[in-house]
């Protein structure tokens, strides 16, 4: 952070921002003016009586913020908050301007390594933060929608229901690993994946001839999990990672019917 009167951008503060940018590898400058800048107020009682500053160095200060107001002008009937707020923000992007084109360092790294420099008006009075320099206005995004990643068959022996699906029904196969007795089936679409249940324990055996899973992948599980919870979805545990990298957290329908929600890597 660099803090000075004026938000002005003179050499010492841009030399301290190119050591933070080459230093430590920050991505972001902000320039931050704010309402009731009192730099900002006598700059613009300045511009219009000249002379009116006694202080040496405060008048220093309004010298570097002149510029920014020179040939700017306000409406008639303005009242004087409207013009403050006009001037922070004719100040701050002078200033962010300086950083762009002030500095061969900041200059080559915004053009050619994504570096931003950008402008906030800060209001002292609500807390609003209005980014309104530098700032692409962007729509906003909509929530990712689920998408059906596999449906998984529940079988006793996989080497056999391999065989069957591989060669008899004759699917491609897009991912298999005996280690973890997996596999997943090109369908054209969510894929079909044999998984083995063991066949001597009561609670699996019966998942076995007639019980299918679907698996709904996301990309962020931990929040759709708890957007989930808040829509009262029940979950038999919340998300857990699994041996081989993946993610899975398991819900119940309105019919009970248990559906995984699924992170790959």
């Amino acid at each position: 952070m660099v803090r000075v009167a004026g938000n002005i951008a003179g050499d010492t503060q841009i030399g301290s921002i190119e050591f933070a940018v080459l230093e430590f590898g920050t991505r972001l400058v902000v320039v931050l003016g704010h309402s009731r800048c009192g730099a900002i107020a006598d700059g613009v009682v300045e511009q219009r009586h000249p002379g009116g500053v006694q202080s040496l160095h405060l008048g220093s200060i309004i010298d570097q913020v002149r510029p920014s107001l020179e040939g700017w002008t306000t409406e008639a009937g303005e009242d004087w908050e409207e013009i403050a707020r006009k001037a922070v923000r004719a100040n701050v992007r002078a200033s962010v301007n300086q950083l762009r084109q002030g500095s061969k360092v900041l200059e080559w790294l915004i053009e050619e390594d994504g570096l931003l420099a950008v402008g906030v008006a800060y209001s002292l009075e609500t807390g609003q933060v209005d980014f309104f320099e530098g700032v692409e206005e962007t729509e906003p995004t909509q929530e990712e929608p689920m998408k059906l990643y596999a449906v998984r068959v529940f079988v006793e022996d996989w080497d056999r229901a391999c065989e069957f699906y591989e060669h008899i029904l004759g699917l491609p196969v897009k991912f298999k690993d005996a280690s973890m007795e997996w596999a997943e089936l090109d369908v054209g679409g969510p894929r079909l994946a044999p998984e083995r249940v063991i066949a001597e324990e009561a609670n699996e055996r019966s998942m076995t001839g007639r019980f299918l899973a679907v698996s709904l992948r996301v990309d962020d599980i931990s929040a759709t999990y708890q957007t989930l919870l808040e829509r009262g979805v029940e979950f038999t545990a919340p998300p857990e990672k699994q041996s081989w990298g993946g993610t899975l957290a398991h819900f119940k329908d309105s019919e009970g019917n248990i559906l995984a929600l699924l992170r790959l890597r």
